[in-house]
């Protein structure tokens, strides 16, 4: 990590590819990261395809533990305006009998311009935010307490 930090001071943040910040260090000590107050936010979502929501009863050849459908996330005060994101349909993971799994979202993150501000004009104020978009979903188990030995 050190060396990979002595590295990353030689560069300029916004050259890095946005990969690199999938490292929440790294994502966080960038003056590009801000809060957001909650009326800059105007999220909207819109299923895209005509596949169902609903969660399979049972698993096909084929088919994902934890399948998703896609859903166009509009927001007015980012750029860009609409990312296409994946929810998941199933709170378990399909085929799976017992309570030990679940689905969960997983994410990457991408730089976008969003309303962060007004100022005393009038006008929006636009700063770079990192921005979480779930791209699909994965079965995880869940963590079981340790057992003390008797």
């Amino acid at each position: 990590m050190r060396k990979l930090r002595r590295g990353l001071s030689q560069l300029k943040i916004k050259d890095l590819p946005e990969s690199f910040f999938l490292m929440e260090q790294l994502r966080n000590s960038t003056s590009a990261v801000s809060s957001i107050s909650v009326e800059y936010i105007n999220r909207l979502y819109v299923k895209l395809d005509k596949d169902n929501t609903d969660c399979p009863k049972k698993l096909l050849p084929g088919m994902d533990l934890c399948p998703g459908y896609k859903v166009m996330d509009f927001d007015r005060f980012r750029i860009p305006r609409m990312m296409l994101q994946v929810k998941c349909k199933c709170k378990s993971c399909v085929g799976r009998d017992d309570s030990s799994t679940h689905c969960t979202p997983m994410y990457y993150y991408t730089r976008v311009l969003r309303v962060t501000d007004c100022d005393d004009r009038g006008f929006y104020v636009y700063n770079y935010h990192w921005e979480k978009v779930s791209n699909g979903c994965v079965c995880k188990g869940r963590r079981k307490a340790p057992q003390l030995p008797q």
